[in-house]
């Protein structure tokens, strides 16, 4: 179980009582926050590419493939008049030493197996591009 708590400025705390460790969100500026912290949407994002991340590692490790090192870049696009994420841009950079044979095995537990990107809503788009040079 989490929680969270609204601090100041809508700061919020989120706390795993599991594990004893807090995140903190801000908003933008522009409404009112402090932009110092993950914004809600980052995290979102951010966290569909850490889900992506922790299968493709889980798998490729399997598979005989270090991911240590291996990274996304994330960016996402929102829609003001709607309130909603439009897209999720993920460019994900993995370790050189994966096989061509076997890239597109890696490359379909993106939508396969990330427990986050197959809960977000069919409208949110899911662009994703595979470099291997981690």
């Amino acid at each position: 179980m989490s929680r969270v708590v609204m601090q100041a400025h809508l700061r919020n705390e989120l706390t795993n009582a599991k594990k004893s460790h807090s995140v903190l969100t801000d908003v933008g500026k522009d409404v009112g926050g402090l932009e110092e912290s993950f914004s809600p949407v980052e995290l979102l994002a951010d966290t569909f590419a850490s889900c992506a991340l922790s299968i493709m590692g889980r798998i490729g490790g399997k598979m005989g493939y270090d991911f240590v090192g291996a990274y996304a870049e994330v960016a996402t696009d929102v829609s003001s008049e709607e309130f909603r994420i439009k897209e999720i841009k993920i460019d994900f950079h993995l370790p050189k030493a994966i096989k061509e044979e076997d890239r597109s095995k890696i490359e379909t537990l993106l939508h396969e197996k990330c427990i986050v990107g197959r809960s977000l809503n069919d409208d949110v788009i899911q662009t994703a591009t595979f470099s291997y040079d981690a």
